[in-house]
């Protein structure tokens, strides 16, 4: 794969993921503060650094740079498994238990986190969405949190099937957020 291939994957990634190069140096820097690094990876990590920065490095950053992003997803995925066994057991705990033969109800979604599971239906990337919405990215990251732990979902395709199922997609975009994003 050539450099300028590799390069647009990395930058496709890093929009998919809602991160950005100074996004991951921070995380490069935290797992060098790591009490547990050998010096090969302490190695890696400082290569990733100076090339997220922009730097010259005289290895295949590359595939440096992929170790380092498959150690990062492999992190977010044990977190996002801890985070869906919390959250669900606080909405367990949390809720009232359903009168025998009566299904429990979904908690409601306000009228924006309607708009971000109507705009996640359309495949945009957090950073899109905040666009559209005129909101920061942080308040999306927010909003979809909350919506995950209403739906008690882990993800957004999981989210979009509980809200097919639910008939929650009905109208999927508000006309007022078409009209802004069409103009995006």
């Amino acid at each position: 794969m050539s450099d300028v291939v590799a390069e647009q994957r990395f930058e496709q990634w890093l929009q998919m993921t809602g991160l950005d190069r100074v996004d991951l140096e921070a995380l490069a820097h935290y797992a060098l503060r790591s009490s547990d690094q050998d010096a090969e990876k302490v190695e890696l990590l400082r290569t990733v650094i100076l090339w997220l920065r922009g730097q010259e490095t005289a290895e295949p950053v590359p595939s440096l740079l992929l170790d380092f992003i498959d150690e990062y997803a492999a992190a977010a995925s044990r977190a996002a498994d801890e985070l869906r066994l919390v959250t669900n057991a606080l909405i367990a705990s949390a809720e009232p238990e359903p009168q025998s033969g009566i299904p429990r109800q979904r908690a409601r979604l306000t009228d924006r986190e309607h708009e971000i599971l109507a705009l996640l239906a359309h495949a945009l990337s957090n950073r899109r969405i905040a666009a559209t919405l005129n909101i920061s990215e942080k308040t999306v990251k927010n909003h979809i949190t909350s919506v995950f732990a209403k739906l008690g979902v882990s993800s957004r395709s999981e989210a979009l099937v509980v809200a097919l199922h639910e008939g929650m997609l009905k109208n999927p975009v508000p006309n007022r957020v078409k009209s802004q994003m069409s103009s995006s």
